[in-house]
C-alpha cells in the first residue's frame, strides 16, 4: 500500500531541476574565476616580465586586473549568467504552473460534495473543507487545532476516540457516526479514513472523507417501513386466504355433501322399501344413481381436504403430514416416501401448523412434477433449536440462482409461496439444488417468534 507522508512540501521534479542547474554553475563559476585569475596573472606577467621594464606595483596590479576582467567577463556571461537566465525562467514557469495546480486542486477540495478533514499525530485537527465545516455547523477556520473527538458528545464522541486510536494502530475500516445537527434534526455519515505516515514511517497522523448519507439512511428506513408493511399485508392476504379455504371446506362439507349423502340416503331407502324383495329388480338407473352419488360426495370430501384438512384442526399437523403423505404414495406409487415425524404436536403452535402443511404440500407436488426423482425423503423435527422441515429428493437438480432470476409466471409461484409462507410466519427458507445433485428444501422457525399467520 502507498504511504502518505507529512512534512515540507515536496519540489515538482521541474524545481528541482531548476535550482540544481543554478546551484551547479554557481560552483562552475567560482572554480573557473580561480583558475582564470591565476592563469591570467602568470601570463601577464611573463609578457610584460620580457617585452617591458620594470613597473610599479600600481601599475602591474591595474594590468593584472585589467587582463582578468577581460577574461573572465566573456566568460562568465556565456558559462553563468545565460544558463542562471534559462533556469530561473524554467524555476519560474514551474513554480506559476505549481500555483495553477493548488489552485485548482484547492478549489476541487473546497467545493467537493463530501467532506474532508485532516487530523495530526496528536488528534488534532490541522484542515477541513467547507463541506466539513458546514456538516459540524460552524466555520472552517474555528475548527482548526480543535482535537477531531471534540466535534461531538456522547456516543459520537466515544466512536471518534476509539476510532482515533485505531488510526493510530493502522486500521483504515470505514464506519458510520452519527450526531445531532442544525435544528435537533438527526445527522447520519459515513467516515473513509487514511493513515498518514511520516518520512521515517512513523504515525503522522490521518485524513478521512465524510460523506453525509442521512438522506440515504432516511430512504433506507423508509423502504424497511414499507417492506415490513407490504409483509404484513401478504401475511394478512395469506391468512385470509386459509380462512376463505377453510369456510369453503366447511361449506362442502355441511352443505353440498350432506345434500349429496341425503339423496343417496333417500333414493336408498325407497329402492330397499319399493324392491326389499328382489334387489336385482332394482332398475340399472337408480343403481347408477346411487353410485355417482357416492363418486360425488367422496369428491366433495377430497376437494374439502385438499382446501382445509379437517384432521389439522382436529388432531394437529404430524397427523395431517402423515395423512397427506398417504394420499400422496397412493397418486405416485412408483415414487418411495420416507418421513420422519420426530417432534411432538405441542411443539408446534397452531398459528404454523398450516404453514408446514403448506410447505410441506408445495414441495411435495414440485418434487412430484419436477424432481424426476425416485426417492422423496421428508422430516419434521422440534427442540430448542426451533422447528425445522425439509423435503428431499434425489432428482435432476437445477439451479437456484437461475430459477429466482426467471419471472414469476415462467419458474411459477411454488418456491415464492413456499418462502413468503415461511417469511412471514417468522421463519427462514433456503433451497440446496444442483444440476444431477437433486433438491433440499428447507424451512425453519425458531421457537420464540412473533405470532405466525399462514
Amino acid at each position: 500500500m502507498e504511504e502518505t507522508h507529512v512534512g515540507q512540501p515536496r519540489r515538482s521534479t521541474g524545481e528541482e531541476d531548476a535550482v540544481q542547474a543554478v546551484q551547479t554553475n554557481s560552483l562552475r563559476f567560482l572554480a573557473f574565476l580561480g583558475v582564470g585569475v591565476l592563469l591570467g596573472e602568470s601570463l601577464i606577467m611573463v609578457i610584460l616580465g620580457r617585452l617591458l621594464p620594470p613597473y610599479s606595483l600600481v601599475v602591474e596590479t591595474l594590468v593584472d586586473a585589467t587582463a582578468l576582467a577581460c577574461l573572465l567577463v566573456p566568460a562568465g556571461y556565456w558559462f553563468f549568467h545565460r544558463p542562471m537566465v534559462r533556469n530561473l525562467a524554467v524555476l519560474q514557469r514551474t513554480k506559476q504552473a505549481l500555483a495553477e495546480k493548488e489552485t485548482w486542486y484547492r478549489l476541487l477540495v473546497e467545493t467537493m460534495n463530501d467532506g474532508l478533514c485532516v487530523v495530526d499525530a496528536q488528534g488534532a485537527i490541522s484542515y477541513v473543507n467547507e463541506r466539513f465545516a458546514r456538516m459540524f455547523g460552524g466555520q472552517g477556520q474555528g475548527l482548526i487545532g480543535l482535537r477531531v473527538d471534540e466535534l461531538l458528545t456522547g456516543p459520537g464522541q466515544r466512536i471518534l476516540r476509539d476510532q482515533l486510536e485505531r488510526r493510530r494502530r493502522g486500521e483504515e475500516a470505514p464506519y458510520e457516526v452519527s450526531w445531532i445537527g442544525e435544528g435537533g434534526v438527526p445527522v447520519h455519515a459515513l467516515v473513509a479514513p487514511k493513515v498518514i505516515h511520516g518520512p521515517d514511517g512513523t504515525f503522522g497522523g490521518s485524513f478521512a472523507v465524510v460523506t453525509d448519507v442521512t438522506d440515504l439512511k432516511r430512504t433506507h428506513e423508509q423502504l424497511n417501513q414499507w417492506k415490513h408493511y407490504l409483509q404484513q399485508l401478504s401475511a394478512r392476504l395469506l391468512s385470509a386466504q386459509e380462512q376463505e379455504r377453510a369456510k369453503l371446506a366447511r361449506e362442502l362439507h355441511d352443505g353440498l355433501g350432506q345434500t349429496l349423502t341425503a339423496v343417496k340416503f333417500l333414493i336408498e331407502s325407497a329402492c330397499a322399501e319399493r324392491w326389499a324383495a328382489d334387489e336385482a329388480a332394482v332398475p340399472e338407473a337408480l343403481s347408477l344413481a346411487i353410485l355417482k352419488l357416492k363418486e360425488a360426495g367422496a369428491e366433495v370430501r377430497r376437494i374439502g381436504a385438499g382446501l382445509r384438512p379437517g384432521m389439522l384442526d382436529d388432531l394437529g399437523v404430524v397427523a395431517a403430514l402423515s395423512w397427506h403423505c398417504r394420499q400422496f404414495e397412493a397418486t405416485y406409487p412408483h415414487l418411495k416416501l420416507e418421513r420422519e415425524l420426530s417432534l411432538e404436536e405441542s411443539e408446534v403452535p397452531d398459528a404454523l401448523k398450516i404453514v408446514i402443511f403448506r410447505v410441506c404440500q408445495e414441495a411435495l407436488n414440485n418434487a412430484a412434477k419436477h424432481s424426476r426423482a425416485d426417492r422423496i425423503r421428508i422430516a419434521l423435527a422440534g427442540g430448542e433449536g426451533g422447528v425445522h422441515l425439509s423435503v428431499e429428493d434425489d432428482g435432476v437438480g437445477f439451479d437456484v440462482a437461475e430459477a429466482l432470476a426467471l419471472k414469476t409466471l415462467e419458474r411459477g409461484f411454488g418456491l415464492d409461496s413456499m418462502r413468503e409462507r415461511t417469511l412471514y410466519s417468522g421463519g427462514s427458507f433456503w433451497i440446496d439444488s444442483g444440476a444431477g445433485k437433486g433438491t433440499s428444501v428447507h424451512a425453519s422457525w425458531p421457537t420464540e417468534r412473533p405470532e405466525a399467520t399462514g
